[in-house]
């Protein structure tokens, strides 16, 4: 099994086609992860990236 893809922290991604796809379509957060769903628009595919949702060093809620 493959582990889970991880979200790119600039914000971008490439399709497996090699078109870039610069903003992901929907985006979920909880409190320990952040799902970013993307689509490219060359191919039709569609793919989900994760990331850990930790609070930035410094910051309090």
């Amino acid at each position: 099994m493959n582990d889970p893809r991880r979200s790119n922290p600039l914000g971008t991604d490439s399709c497996v086609c090699g078109q870039a796809v610069v903003a992901p379509s929907r985006s979920n957060y909880s409190a320990s992860a952040v799902v970013n769903e993307w689509h490219c628009t060359a191919c039709g595919r569609s793919w989900k990236t994760f990331a850990d949702s930790a609070q930035p060093e410094g910051q309090t809620t």
